[in-house]
């Protein structure tokens, strides 16, 4: 008798060229047998593939939803960017494995270990930029709130472990948390009208590596799993974050929807040393703000 199948979560989304097999959840947990602490992924079929299927421990149900609202909205704004559609998804033994198209290319990673000419290492910096450009283009519901895509806590490089320590039910509830963190680290300047900025699409990890750029030039952006909704300061610092790193300011080619005289990134900058050597005072500070402990309400993303 063949043995059930017990599966917790389940996702169908786009469905497959015509004449091509999905492979079944079964047949899924088959093939994909590595137990590694980090994702795994292979392409299948093995000769001339049609899926990408990651899977693992480290893999969220996050990065389903996002990759999926990701690549339904940059079709709909007819993106020259493009994001791989996700066929199938699942969640079995407290593993992730997701179902996505194939795309051939090299990753802008790749790219730049073999570009020696400066114009070409340019373009992959500026097609990273690009990427930040398109995500930002993605319409937010008003009635979104600083999160992950999926609800959960929201995830940014400013924290050390690079997770919220709390849900927020609006920006008021996160702007108020930073502030009386600052106070209690004697840090300036504070927060100030963070809901007057537009709530966007953030993607967590902003880097050559997070595209792949195919045979026709075109940019496809890939691994989603931290993506939040978050205000647009925090975009902003996370470009600004690791420029001294990198061998361009993406900043000069990515255009930041931020209303007249409200920019935070100088606050956020404050506050970053603090927080990070201080996780547990911030995450305690966060008990004393409206909301704590309250019922998460429904993330409502688009």
């Amino acid at each position: 008798m063949q043995e059930k199948l017990s599966l917790t979560r389940e996702y169908w989304g786009v469905k497959p060229p015509a004449g091509v097999y999905l492979p079944t959840a079964a047949e899924i947990l088959k093939m994909c047998t590595a137990d590694d602490k980090h994702p795994a992924a292979l392409a299948f079929p093995s000769e001339a593939p049609v899926f990408w299927i990651k899977y693992g421990f480290a893999v969220e149900w996050n990065e389903v939803l996002a990759q999926a609202m990701a690549h339904r909205e940059l079709l709909k704004l007819r993106s020259h960017a493009r994001v791989p559609a996700i066929f199938y998804a699942f969640e079995a033994g407290r593993k992730v494995y997701i179902v996505m198209e194939y795309i051939p290319g090299r990753s802008g990673s790749q790219i730049l270990e073999s570009a020696s000419e400066p114009a070409e290492r340019e373009a992959v910096h500026r097609q990273v930029a690009f990427m930040v450009q398109e995500l930002l283009r993605i319409p937010i519901s008003p009635n979104a709130r600083p999160a992950a895509i999926d609800g959960g806590k929201f995830t940014h490089l400013i924290f050390r472990d690079y997770r919220a320590s709390r849900h927020y039910h609006n920006v008021d509830q996160l702007e108020q948390h930073f502030n009386l963190f600052m106070k209690m680290a004697k840090r300036e300047p504070k927060i100030q009208g963070l809901s007057r900025e537009p709530l966007v699409f953030s993607h967590p990890d902003i880097w050559p590596g997070n595209i792949i750029i195919g045979d026709d030039g075109r940019t496809t952006i890939i691994d989603f799993a931290g993506s939040s909704i978050l205000p647009s300061s925090f975009v902003k610092y996370s470009l600004s974050s690791s420029k001294k790193d990198r061998e361009y300011n993406l900043m000069t080619w990515v255009d930041l929807p931020c209303p007249d005289g409200i920019d935070n990134v100088k606050a956020l900058w404050a506050i970053s040393d603090p927080m990070i050597m201080g996780t547990a005072s911030f995450a305690r500070a966060g008990w004393r703000v409206p909301g704590y402990g309250d019922p998460v309400p429904e993330q409502v993303v688009s």
